[in-house]
């Protein structure tokens, strides 16, 4: 972040707010201007000015959801969250007040992700004073707070997390004026005969209730949102939107979509009551016989029926009809009262809200099964049933409460059995009310009570992570978005628990931060193996964060054997602020890992953490090297993409590391448990798939039909307009003589062809000369340049992009036009286009004048790049009234048709690439290719070839005259996250242009943003409660837990989908059939999997030493040795070594002739000339594959061999 941002806020507060704040006491005009984050600036001046003019300031403003779309600071803030969300939940949602009850660790995890979330007012009340157990688990208390009134402890620090959430700590007994003044209660930690009370309170009020605890290695949630409350969306995800090509007139009312072929979708929408709806616009035709005035675009929505289409199979002779889904066809209804479709048309996904009823708590002590469900939530895999025997072990322990007023102590066997015996009692009690009004079980497991009531005092840190995300999620659902738990959730982590108990003397009480982990783990495992791991967290965004912070509680990395080594090379921006929370307005600009790692340490001064701002990856090996992998007893992935995580997982399976992996997509989140030589890896399991929204370049580059077209349009002109000539230029004026030694290369290899040109270099050759005149305009138009000069230039563009191109569009293909099918050109998906005219009054098109114009000045170097120094908002080239001036002199610049051609859909045209509708189509008046007058084509073809040549040749001795000195050019970088660059105003204005060229419903910047910029929908409720969930996991893998204690989860907090499973197994490799050995190859060893290698550990060996000492380590004979490089692009990635059975002679003479070479310098010499350091002094092993057989010829398969040379 550029230093004079700051400036550049607090000078503009103080012309454009400072005025208007004539009412309010200096105080407060300090808050306003001086200590207002700069996150709080609104970008648009006028935002500015209804905000500060308004009479509640800018509660009001940001109270209104409008409001909230111009406010650029807001939507930067919260980018990733309104992705989420979506911006009618997050305009209610800033507008909630909510208590938070209770601050231990699942009360101050909720509190932390809810105040990140952005409700308008959070209150916080706990009066109990801070324990120093309380420091396992609620990262904002230090010792200094111990004997503290917990809320107050930790409210400021909360307040730190959002500026624009109201937090406050209420103070003295719990009253009904203090809950009845809040939209939604979390009560955490209290007794159920509290919980009892206080959902009473709310239900009758319709102030939504949730209570939430941990008790040891099992938690709870129940949610109660009132007798009646309605969601608007179930699901939370995006409305489906699906290009229609034609309607039928007829009583199904059948509406046919855009073909798979075509690049469209299937519907994707379900028959139900609530997203079984679809709206239809743009249709052209389908007006209502009775009333004209009205079409089909007026009357929706309608409810989707699905339409099946009759196949015609051949059985064995047989021949039967079978109905199928048609995904690509929906009836809506019957349409005979409509006139004839004639084309467009978009379909759009509709949700309707439903209602839903809410029990009280005191009724689901009974009876928690909600109405129309079966059971309670299914969590687990093996662990059917499960839900219900806690719900009724948690009933003998709420009932040992009430008798006791506390928990039962910990590891006390007495006071588990006495939990036992009520637990027992009570699911008689409920059995005798019959199946119907109760639920029981039909035995009570044992064990189950054991494991809740042993550890119940226990605040399991990592359960308080993932309930803490669950609870948070829940209060989010208040605003309609997504549904609320009905009503409960119930998950048990016991096979973290330890196999068997420690002694005593181990679990008792130190009076430490770890005291409840002692309780469970005991001493020795807490220092030896938990205090003394050694973890790489590679990444330290959202999720190293919360891993962060995990750490810090767990007491991970503090013993004296202990490390936590960070690694990002990121730098924290202002969007980061809603979700990762350890940084802080100060830390923008920072680089993540050191500001995470301070943060840290914060929370725990006993860590052991080192931050590090590089990438992982094979180019940083040298950084990272065997000794530091080797080093580490696990890492964990905290990263956003698959190529880093399978690098690293690469890593893993190689030194035999554990790795933690998870991920977030909105209210998704999973995770992967990787344990060496038990497990899968990461690589083994499924990858995202391709990219289902792939745009056909026929439809993006001339027939758009949805908004998404002409943004991903917008986002490909940003790269052809900014960066590609720019970035061409540069290289030029940087060195001549280097860039121009392409073009003499392509030249060179035209003119050495025999009788003509190979099309590969006649490609080469036009590239070039396409390149050099581009470089070339760049270099005449940067001579003088002003920013009049790039206005006018922007100017051109407007026409050129906006006008020309559709009215050459048109003039090839008339609005009556008819393909050669007979069939009408401008139908279905394509949109007949309406050419723009220019109006300087136009917000879009001014829009893209000063955007382009302002961008063009960094192109040829008026201004500095945006990383370096920011254009001020009261600069000259953002006065609209001075571009106004300068566009006032400017005159339209004319348009004349040309022979120009477009791309079309392939069926289209025959297969040729372009088409063009005028040309002749009769006789060619000559006697054809075979007569008299017939062309010489090879003589023609040579002379265009020589034209191409000279063309070329000239535009080389041009620019070798070129003075370049004092030039400079700098092309675009794209940044999504910089509001002040015009980066995303240039996307916005191309994009809803286009869209009015086309007739397409416009979009706002927060969505162009969001699709131009790739940006994933983010959210900290998620992270934190995968992260939970991962913590629980390492637990196990600290502990050297079997495969079945393990799990994987796939959750969707969203849709109250949790579900954990047992991690797939390392796959062993069998006996097969090889179609290349053409024989069947068995493993050695027997049944290895991908965790196992061969380890040939001689020390340094030539290659016929390293064959030799293979042999004698497994009997086999290497037939074939092949080194694989990771770090190099393109299709050869490798490099083979050795081949017994090589054909070529010059290749069995080389490998002859290396029998006698060093193995490591043989490697080196076969890359040589390779970007990549294979062979280093940071390495000592090498990673080769063999294929290898006995005397006899058998092959055989083997596992990865690893040269080791060196300790």
């Amino acid at each position: 972040m550029p230093s004079t941002e700051r400036d550049i806020f607090v000078d503009r507060c103080r012309k454009e707010i400072a005025p208007l704040l004539g009412a309010i006491p200096p105080a407060g005009t300090l808050r306003a201007v001086r200590d207002v984050p700069f996150f709080l600036l609104p970008k648009a001046t006028s935002a500015l000015g209804r905000m500060a003019s308004s009479s509640s300031g800018v509660e009001a403003a940001l109270k209104n959801t409008n409001a909230l779309s111009n406010n650029a600071a807001f939507m930067d803030k919260y980018s990733r969250q309104i992705g989420a969300f979506g911006m009618e939940a997050m305009s209610k949602l800033i507008q909630l007040k909510v208590l938070i009850v209770g601050l231990r660790g699942v009360g101050v995890e909720t509190a932390k992700n809810l105040i990140l979330a952005g409700p308008g007012a959070v209150t916080l009340w706990d009066n109990h004073p801070a324990h120093i157990k309380d420091l396992g688990s609620n990262f904002f208390l230090t010792e200094t707070d111990v004997g503290k009134p917990r809320a107050v402890a930790v409210a400021s620090k909360l307040a730190e997390l959002n500026g624009l959430v109201s937090v406050r700590v209420q103070q003295g007994p719990l009253t009904e004026s203090t809950v009845g003044a809040h939209n939604v209660v979390v009560c955490t930690g209290l007794s159920l005969a509290e919980m009892v009370r206080w959902d009473e309170f709310c239900h009758a009020r319709n102030i939504a209730f949730i209570g939430s605890d941990v008790k040891g290695a099992m938690g709870f949630v129940f949610s109660d949102f009132g007798s009646q409350f309605t969601v608007r969306d179930m699901t939370g995800e995006n409305p489906h939107t699906r290009i229609i090509t034609h309607i039928e007139n007829d009583e199904a009312g059948t509406v046919t979509l855009l073909s798979q072929e075509d690049g469209g979708r299937s519907h994707g929408i379900e028959e139900s009551e609530h997203d079984g709806w679809g709206d239809i616009s743009d249709v052209s035709g389908m007006e209502c016989l009775q009333d004209n005035a009205k079409s089909v675009n007026d009357l929706g929505p309608y409810q989707v029926r699905h339409v099946f289409k009759t196949l015609l199979e051949d059985r064995n002779g047989t021949k039967r009809e079978r109905k199928v889904y048609d995904g690509f066809k929906v009836g809506i209804g019957d349409t005979r009262s409509f006139t004839a479709y004639k084309n467009g048309g978009v379909l759009t996904q509709v949700k309707k809200p439903v209602q839903f009823a809410y029990r009280t708590l005191a009724q689901n002590l009974t009876q928690p099964v909600a109405p129309g469900e079966y059971g309670l939530l299914f969590t687990d895999g093996a662990k059917f049933g499960r839900a219900e025997q806690l719900h009724v072990a948690l009933q003998g322990l709420w009932e040992f409460e009430e008798a006791h007023g506390r928990d039962p102590h910990p590891n006390d066997e007495v006071e588990a059995a006495e939990v036992l015996r009520l637990a027992r009692t009570r699911n008689a009690e409920l059995k005798s009310m019959g199946d119907t009004a109760a639920l029981s079980v039909e035995e009570v497991e044992e064990e189950v009570v054991r494991n809740l009531a042993l550890f119940a005092a226990v605040e399991f840190q990592p359960l308080a992570a993932f309930f803490g995300g669950v609870v948070a999620q829940e209060v989010v659902k208040l605003t309609g978005k997504y549904q609320p738990l009905r009503q409960w959730l119930h998950l048990d982590a016991f096979e973290a628990l330890p196999a068997a108990r420690p002694p005593p003397n181990e679990t008792a009480s130190q009076g430490s931060r770890y005291d409840d982990l002692l309780a469970v783990y005991g001493r020795k495992f807490v220092e030896e193996r938990i205090a003394n791991a050694r973890t790489f967290v590679v990444g330290c965004g959202a999720l190293g964060c919360e891993y962060l912070k995990n750490f810090a509680m767990l007491g991970l990395g503090t013993g004296p054997r202990g490390s936590i080594v960070v690694t990002d090379n990121d730098r924290i921006e202002i969007s980061n602020l809603n979700r990762q929370f350890l940084f802080r307005e100060k830390n923008v600009g920072q680089p993540k890992s050191l500001a995470a790692s301070q943060a840290a340490l914060l929370m725990n001064p006993s860590m052991k953490i080192q931050a590090k701002e590089e990438l992982v990856a094979s180019t940083t090996e040298n950084v990272f090297p065997d000794q530091f992998w080797e080093g580490l007893d696990f890492v964990t992935n905290a990263l956003d993409n698959v190529k880093a995580r399978l690098y690293v997982d690469a890593r893993c399976v190689f030194y035999g590391k554990p790795l933690l992996e998870s991920g977030t997509l909105g209210t998704k989140c999973n995770v992967q448990v990787i344990v060496p030589h038990i497990t899968a890896s990461y690589a083994d399991g499924p990858k995202d798939e391709a990219d289902e929204d792939t745009i056909p370049m026929c439809t993006l580059r001339n027939f758009p039909s949805l908004i998404e077209h002409c943004i991903e349009w917008a986002r490909a002109q940003f790269n052809d307009m900014f960066v590609e000539g720019a970035a061409a230029a540069k290289k030029f004026v940087e060195n001549p003589t280097t860039y121009l030694e392409g073009a003499k290369s392509a030249l060179g290899g035209a003119k050495n062809g025999n009788g003509g040109i190979a099309s590969s270099q006649k490609a080469d050759l036009v590239k070039e000369i396409e390149s050099l005149r581009g470089v070339q305009a760049y270099l005449a138009k940067s001579q003088g340049i002003k920013f009049p000069d790039l206005v006018a230039e922007a100017f051109a563009l407007f026409h050129k992009l906006f006008r020309d191109k559709l009215l050459q569009l048109i003039h090839n293909f008339p609005e009556d036009h008819v393909s050669s099918n007979g069939e009408k050109f401008w139908t279905g998906a394509k949109r007949f286009p309406h050419p723009a005219v220019f109006d300087a009054e136009n917000e879009q098109h001014l829009g893209f004048i000063v955007s382009v114009a302002n961008l063009l000045a960094v192109n040829y170097g008026l201004v500095e790049p945006p990383d370096k120094t920011l254009i001020a908002h009261d600069h000259q080239f953002r006065d609209l009234t001075y571009v106004k001036r300068i566009l006032a002199d400017l005159s339209v610049p004319p348009w004349t048709p040309s022979d120009e051609k477009f791309e079309l859909e392939e069926e289209e045209n025959d297969g040729k690439e372009t088409v063009d509708p005028n040309a002749a189509t009769g006789d060619d008046g000559g006697k054809g290719p075979g007569g008299d007058d017939a062309m010489d084509v090879e003589s023609l073809v040579q002379q265009e070839e020589a034209k191409e040549q000279a063309v070329l040749e000239g535009l080389i001795a041009e620019l070798e005259a070129v003075e370049t000195k004092g030039l400079v050019f700098e092309p675009a970088e794209f940044e999504k996250d910089q509001d002040m660059n015009f980066h995303i105003d240039f996307v916005t204005a191309a994009c809803n242009l286009r869209a009015s060229n086309y007739r397409i419903k416009q979009a706002s910047r927060h969505k162009c943003k969001m699709i131009a910029g790739k940006i994933i929908p983010a959210i900290a409720t998620a992270t934190a409660a995968v992260t939970g969930l991962a913590c629980l996991e390492l637990l196990k893998v600290l502990q050297r837990k079997p495969l079945e204690a393990f799990k994987d989860s796939s959750n969707n907090l969203g849709l109250n989908m949790y579900f954990l499973q047992e991690p797939a197994p390392a796959v062993k490799t069998q006996e097969r059939y090889d179609d290349i050995e053409m024989a069947h190859m068995k493993p050695y060893p027997t049944d290895f999997t991908k965790w196992d290698s061969i380890v040939v550990d001689e020390g340094p060996l030539s290659l016929e030493g390293f064959l030799a000492a293979f042999r004698r380590q497994t009997g086999l004979n290497v037939t074939l040795l092949y080194h694989k490089a990771s770090g190099m692009d393109g299709p050869q990635k490798g490099r083979f070594l050795y081949n017994s059975e090589e054909y070529l002679p010059a290749k069995r003479e080389l490998y002859a002739a290396r029998l006698t070479t060093d193995l490591a310098a043989w490697v080196l010499e076969r890359y040589e000339g390779a970007p990549v350091e294979l062979v280093g002094p940071h390495r000592k092993y090498l990673e080769l594959e063999t294929s290898a057989a006995d005397d006899d010829g058998n092959p055989f398969l083997t596992p990865t061999v690893i040269y080791r040379w060196a300790r």
